[in-house]
């Protein structure tokens, strides 16, 4: 599969700067994962998911806060609730192994 626009632009700007990347393809989409740490945080795998050639983009911040403990995750998910209604375009969400991550 030929690399598509956003893909293509996203991975010549990531060379530019000397970013670590990887390429990931499938039948429908082309994904660019970027892993990255954050200093006195955690790990996190940005995701620039792109299908139509590039005419539709989804941005994703897997691992935000890794596996919430039990006893905390209603007060996460509230967090998330109010996130989500104060940030028009992000949303947080939870997955069944409490991680969180962000959407765009």
């Amino acid at each position: 599969m030929e690399m598509n626009n956003t893909i293509r632009i996203l991975a010549e700007a990531f060379d530019a700067h000397s970013l670590k990347y990887q390429i990931v393809e499938t039948e429908k989409y082309q994904e660019i994962h970027v892993p990255f740490g954050i200093k006195n945080g955690p790990f996190v795998n940005l995701r620039y998911i792109s299908t139509n050639n590039g005419n539709d983009t989804l941005v994703r911040v897997m691992n935000l806060i890794n596996k919430v403990p039990e006893e905390k995750r209603s007060s996460i998910l509230e967090v998330c609730n109010t996130l989500n209604g104060k940030y028009r375009f992000l949303k947080f969400t939870m997955d069944s192994d409490n991680d969180v991550h962000v959407e765009y």
